[in-house]
């Protein structure tokens, strides 16, 4: 049985372009969150598969600009549901309560668009 790839928090912080604090923050808040191992108490460390490092960089890309921290949870769980597999082919609107929307007739015209298969187009993306 093949074993699922797994990234250190510095890891994903380079993966994702984000600080480390950042990152801890987001975890502690329930934000985003290791699928692989919590890293609870003193000593553990926190896992991430490849698809808790997309949400992570999605949640980068996206935090600081129109939406504050305390809406992007329904962007995460929207992330966590979706199969990394399907977000070359998904675009979704971020509208301003933090509703997530499948882009689509039904789904509002303003909001933030994100294309899932350009976020990890950035440089920050890039491993050295």
């Amino acid at each position: 049985m093949a074993t699922a790839t797994r990234y250190s928090t510095t890891e994903v912080c380079a993966l994702a372009g984000c600080s480390f604090r950042q990152l801890d923050y987001w975890c502690r808040i329930g934000l985003v969150r290791p699928s692989i191992a919590a890293g609870k108490g003193s000593g553990n460390r926190r896992a991430f598969s490849a698809h808790d490092a997309a949400v992570v960089r999605v949640v980068t890309v996206i935090a600081g600009r129109t939406l504050p921290l305390n809406r992007l949870g329904h962007l995460a769980e929207f992330l966590d549901d979706l199969p990394l597999q399907q977000w070359a082919a998904t675009s979704i609107i971020l509208d301003e309560y933090g509703d997530v929307w499948r882009s689509g007739s039904d789904a509002p015209k303003i909001g933030l668009h994100v294309d899932l298969s350009l976020v990890f187009d950035e440089p920050a993306t890039q491993a050295a």
